[in-house]
């Protein structure tokens, strides 16, 4: 039992006894100056129990705000589960970098978001020499939309990044063939500085993309090309 219950059952014993020891015989103005001051007490602690409540609430709201805790996910569905709830509260901007990226959920995303939501930003720099068709869809369906900003960097150095409003996706190197997993980082400052970054890539990232550009990164069409 908790000290609040026992603070609200020994004032009621208290009371009680006084109900008992006035219906036996003592006096009526004995029991109302006995009992007022415990039910006054009473209210006080309710009163400051229930505010100090409030108060570890907000503490702890205060704590998760400004401490977040990094997380460590080494399971693709769970991943992809998160990459695609990520994406889907952005609210101001989302930045990536990779050449990678075929998920359909996760492609989807992104498409809605910017084709439906024009006050925000969206910024991908493609690394490397290649890209898969789902990918390539994605950005050419995405290519003439103001909001969307797309360049293509050869070098494949910076790996995959993900950035919104209030998180980063540090997707790493999986010992394990066809195996994924990222760190999930949803620090503020962490958040600006990868924002940051991604757009110093951007900017260095000469190669503007185009639909023949496009046709040619993409691993799929190139080989139909080839073909014929």
């Amino acid at each position: 039992m908790n000290g609040r219950w026992e603070v609200i059952i020994g004032i009621s014993l208290m009371v009680l006894f006084e109900f008992i020891n006035w219906r036996m015989g003592g006096t009526l103005d004995k029991f109302t100056f006995f009992v007022m001051p415990l039910i006054l007490l009473l209210v006080i602690y309710f009163l400051i129990t229930g505010e100090l409540k409030k108060s570890e609430q907000r503490f702890k709201e205060l704590l998760r705000n400004h401490l977040p805790e990094e997380r460590f996910i080494n399971d693709e569905k769970k991943l992809r589960a998160e990459m695609v709830f990520t994406i889907k509260k952005a609210d101001k901007f989302i930045m990536t970098t990779g050449g990678r990226a075929r998920d359909n959920e996760y492609l989807s995303a992104i498409e809605e978001k910017v084709l439906n939501q024009r006050d925000l930003e969206y910024w991908r720099v493609i690394l490397g020499d290649h890209i898969h068709h789902r990918l390539h869809i994605h950005l050419e369906k995405l290519l003439k939309c103001k909001n969307a900003h797309i360049k293509w960097h050869g070098e494949e150095r910076w790996g995959n990044i993900l950035v919104t409003d209030d998180q980063v996706i540090l997707l790493l190197p999986n010992p394990t063939p066809g195996a994924e997993s990222a760190l999930i980082v949803p620090n503020p400052q962490i958040v600006q500085n990868y924002k940051e970054f991604v757009l110093r890539v951007f900017g260095e990232a000469k190669k503007e993309v185009t639909l023949q550009t496009l046709n040619t990164l993409c691993v799929e069409c190139r080989a139909k090309m080839e073909s014929t």
